[in-house]
């Protein structure tokens, strides 16, 4: 990476979006998802994997069903989680007269999400050694003494 700044006063903002820590060996969030339910699996957590399934199986027919085009990723599957866990909040649930098994589950227990999330945060650690391609950042600090960086990822590479 290359930056020629020809003003004095400009304000640069670099912006780091998914796949920038790929280099770093971090995953993106489709491959989180597989991880993830390998992970409970190899954990013998082996009713939150059936779970996990179930959501992962309905957000697919969802995606399908709306013609999303999007996969079904960790963020997605944390999002519907955290949604499921907090229903009693949400005015819709007051619509449905029955309970659906699999909203009964997660309903008021945020252990799942606390447990993906810190499954997210244990995978996307990355090692000071494994940034060796954020270099041309560390010239730019050393040139210009500030740098502005906002990113959307979950690791700590940037």
């Amino acid at each position: 990476m290359t930056l020629d700044i020809h003003e004095a006063n400009r304000e640069i903002l670099f912006f780091f979006g998914a796949g920038a820590s790929v280099p770093a060996g971090v995953k993106d969030v489709r491959w989180l998802s597989d991880d993830y339910s390998k992970w409970l699996k190899a954990n013998s957590k082996m009713e939150e994997f059936e779970r996990i399934g179930q959501v992962k199986t309905v957000l697919e027919r969802w995606l399908l069903e709306y013609q999303e085009d999007r996969a079904v990723d960790i963020e997605l599957i944390l999002e519907t989680i955290e949604k499921m866990e907090n229903a009693q909040k949400d005015v819709l649930t007051k619509f449905f007269e029955k309970e659906h098994s699999l909203l009964s589950v997660f309903r008021g227990n945020t252990n799942h999400s606390k447990d993906l999330k810190l499954f997210v945060r244990s995978k996307c650690y990355v090692p000071g050694t494994a940034v060796k391609y954020l270099k041309p950042l560390i010239d730019f600090i050393d040139n210009y003494n500030t740098l502005d960086i906002f990113s959307t990822n979950y690791d700590n590479s940037i």
